[in-house]
């Protein structure tokens, strides 16, 4: 099974106090199965949270599939988020610590909540992220994320890759870009 398919079963969890997270997104890693999903808090009304509107936590395919709350290093140097909530709470916008170019926004649509950003030029529905990595760089170097969507004027699914550009070469004590 392909781990950002293993999230979409588990949608929507419920916290204390009447908080429950629904499901907005995965982002995969090809260093293993372990997913970080990405959810939008709601308070006991139905609106984001307003301190804290998006929840990060690790979904351990690799091991037993547990939960596992980011520690403070991941949260903040990769995947933790940076987010705003308008004043009606029904939409937030965000973006990833490690990904500051891309900019999320959560909003309502209808009884759901849904990520949208651009992808591949188009307006879409985030649906996953993955991250491929080169684990033999210390530390390791991330060559490209690809992201997946649907196209919200048509529902068509949509693909972005960025890659990484490679470092430039250094001869003989010049630089060069390859």
């Amino acid at each position: 099974m392909r781990p950002w398919l293993a999230v979409s079963f588990a949608s929507i969890a419920l916290a204390g106090n009447g908080v429950r997270q629904v499901s907005l997104f995965a982002l995969a890693r090809s260093k293993n199965a372990n997913v970080v999903e990405y959810s939008a808090r709601l308070g006991p009304d139905g609106r984001l949270d307003p301190v804290d509107p998006i929840a990060t936590h690790w979904i351990m395919n690799a091991e037993d599939g547990r939960r596992q709350d980011l520690d403070l290093f991941e949260q903040a140097l990769a995947y933790g988020v940076s987010a705003h909530v308008n004043s009606a709470r029904d939409r937030c916008d965000f973006t990833i610590v490690s990904l500051p170019q891309r900019r999320i926004q959560v909003r309502r649509h209808g009884h759901l909540y849904e990520a949208d950003t651009e992808i591949g030029g188009a307006s879409a529905r985030l649906t996953r992220i993955f991250v491929t990595t080169d684990e033999t760089a210390v530390p390791p170097r991330v060559l490209a994320i690809d992201l997946w969507g649907r196209r919200l004027s048509d529902g068509a699914p949509v693909h972005e890759r960025l890659e990484r550009a490679p470092a430039p070469l250094t001869v003989r004590g010049a630089v060069s870009a390859p």
